[in-house]
């Protein structure tokens, strides 16, 4: 193939790559964004690991929550579901996804590098030391607010200041992410020839930043709020006396209804990628699934949906607006999984044996369906379900997706990334993930539609059945667990390995052009300039042209 080949008029050659470099000195300093790539993916696994394992204390005492003293353990206990929640969507799986689009999206764009690499790396530590000190802070008895107020002023100031201070840094790599795809796409790659992750990140860091200036703004007013007592308390809460015990009201719209499922958008995109490629055919109905995808993300956005800022909760259009928005939500999945769905029954005799890319993707977005849908059920009947344990089933659902979406990017791309397939050990990963997403989130559900408040202290009787539920959600939070610690033993297994000796730089037979370049890629990724794209599959389009150059040379 020459697809890395073209004219030097039309050809764009690196000018300020990173050199390369050994060491700490050039971890810390470095703005390879494959390095970076890498550490995000790394350190949110390990992240991961921890947290899930909070995630299982959570669901032991869950399985008796009437035993649960309402101002002592019971504190301790809400402190560790907030950083449960707050944790796996801002320190796992977001970072997760990031860090695949920091090391991919270049590659699949024809980049010899991230836009703004020093930007880039200083999102990558400001996330590091705000995230150290986010989990530092829950620690040492803080976080935002708890029934009793028990918590510790100064640690609680520390939670809103490192929170903020991962999301803008999260921000500020998106922002590389995006750039990257508008500005430093080669000649011919128009904007609906994107390749569909590069795309979702596309889509997701438009929306992501949307929603971290809002979740900024609201990090502001609960520091000026909590620090200097101004304004009249939030409305339905007590008075402040040591720590608010509304704070939490105000950051939880980030974490429940279409917005939790904002922060998986690339999961479609990662299928989008996957599917075609095991099923060895081109996407017939690509231009859809890019409408599909930026209609997700639209309709995903629901920051404005405060209910902690308005008495007696959201006005009527709005609660329109969000009842429709839920429900219409559904629909761009629905075309995501028809058209993947199609492609697959197209080519499904040249599929071959299952890939763990393949499955992890797929189950993503099946998984991502279940939520939506019950996201539809949540928002009826005038938020009877908000505050119930139904906001705990829809949020474990959209990070079981995001993490099976992760999963299945990262067993697709680590071998050009590495040089090094993964191991089975990521399939027995992600049909954990899968097992524990789903039973972690749909008894919660139905737990929520029989009226159990997620933090329910003590006095509370549970209805019947709702503790077999709750063991049932212990047991997906296990499954949880084990998927994510599964996937970080493998990655972290193939990165200490390194490059395999028969390592093929294109195991898979992709579509797009970061299967063109040696795995692992070189410091400036490709070594000739790269060739004008006529499609989003310039891989695809280079094979089909070879035999018709063939016989031009006869």
């Amino acid at each position: 193939m020459t697809i890395t080949e073209a004219p030097p008029e039309t050809a764009t050659v690196a000018t300020d790559a990173p050199d390369p470099a050994t060491g700490l000195y050039d971890l810390v300093t470095t703005g390879d964004h494959k390095k970076l790539g890498a550490m995000y993916i790394g350190l949110a696994l390990a992240f991961g690991a921890a947290l899930t394992v909070v995630g299982v204390v959570v669901g032991l005492e869950r399985i008796d929550l009437a035993s649960v003293d309402l101002y002592n353990a019971f504190d301790q206990f809400v402190q560790a579901w907030q950083s449960y929640a707050v944790g796996l969507v801002f320190l796992v799986v977001v970072p997760l996804l990031l860090g695949l689009a920091t090391a991919v999206v270049p590659l699949q764009v024809g980049s010899p590098a991230i836009a703004f690499p020093r930007a880039a790396a200083a999102a990558f530590w400001g996330w590091l030391i705000g995230g150290g000190l986010l989990l530092a802070s829950f620690i040492v008895d803080g976080g935002f607010g708890t029934p009793g107020g028990l918590a510790d002023p100064e640690p609680t100031v520390l939670s809103i200041v490192s929170l903020a201070m991962v999301v803008i840094s999260l921000g500020l790599a998106s922002v590389c992410v995006a750039t990257t795809v508008i500005g430093l796409r080669p000649a011919g790659m128009k904007l609906h020839r994107v390749p569909l992750f590069s795309w979702s990140m596309l889509v997701a860091s438009v929306i992501w930043l949307a929603s971290f200036g809002v979740l900024a703004a609201n990090l502001v007013w609960l520091y000026v709020q909590f620090r200097y007592q101004y304004g009249e308390p939030i409305a339905g809460t007590a008075e402040a006396t040591e720590v608010q015990p509304g704070m939490w009201a105000q950051i939880q719209w980030a974490f429940s209804g279409p917005q939790a499922f904002a922060w998986i958008i690339p999961v479609l995109g990662i299928a989008g990628e996957t599917v075609p490629v095991a099923a060895r055919l081109r996407q017939r109905s690509y231009p859809v699934l890019l409408v599909a995808i930026g209609a997700f993300g639209l309709l995903s956005f629901s920051a404005y949906a405060q209910p902690a800022f308005s008495r007696g909760g959201l006005q009527v259009t709005e609660q329109a607006v969000f009842v429709g928005q839920s429900f219409l939500l559904i629909l761009p999945v629905l075309v995501v999984f028809g058209a993947l769905a199609d492609s697959l029954r197209i080519g499904a005799r040249d599929v071959g044996a299952p890939r763990s890319w393949l499955v992890a993707s797929v189950l993503g977005v099946l998984v991502l369906l279940v939520g939506v849908v019950l996201t539809a059920v949540r928002a009826v009947d005038d938020f009877a379900l908000v505050g119930t344990s139904a906001d705990s089933g829809t949020l474990h659902l959209a990070i079981g997706a995001g993490l099976l979406g992760a999963a299945g990017g990262l067993a697709f791309w680590t071998p050009k990334l590495v040089g090094r397939q993964l191991t089975p050990l990521t399939m027995v990963g992600a049909l954990a993930l899968a097992g524990g997403a789903l039973a972690g989130g749909g008894p919660d559900f139905i737990s929520g539609l029989l009226d159990q408040p997620f933090l329910a202290g003590d006095g509370y009787i549970a209805d019947d059945g709702v503790e077999a539920l709750n063991l049932l959600s212990m047991i997906g939070s296990v499954l949880l667990a084990v998927g994510v610690i599964a996937v970080l033993v493998d990655v972290v297994g193939a990165s200490v390995r390194g490059r395999a000796d028969d390592a093929a730089d294109d195991p898979w037979g992709g579509h797009t052009l970061e299967w063109a370049t040696s795995s692992p890629p070189p410091p400036s990724n490709f070594s000739a300039p790269v060739a004008p794209v006529r499609s989003e599959c310039p891989l695809l389009d280079a094979t089909e042209s070879e035999p018709d150059d063939d016989q031009e040379e006869s």
